[in-house]
């Protein structure tokens, strides 16, 4: 479990290959899951990439 997590938005970013502040936009609108511990983030790798896959229909 412990690589699983991704300490900050940098991080994330270069887990998904999206730009760090596209990372902040998702998190400010609560469309990935997050947690907040003070000001840092940390994020699931596994859940922040199927928070991102499109809906299967």
């Amino acid at each position: 479990m412990q690589g699983d997590i991704l300490k900050g938005a940098r991080a994330a970013a270069l887990a998904t290959g999206l730009k760090e502040r596209e990372i902040y936009y998702l998190v400010e609108r609560n469309h990935v899951p997050f947690r907040r511990v003070g000001r840092q983030l940390f994020f699931s790798r596994k859940a922040l990439i199927e928070a991102l896959q499109p809906p299967v229909t």
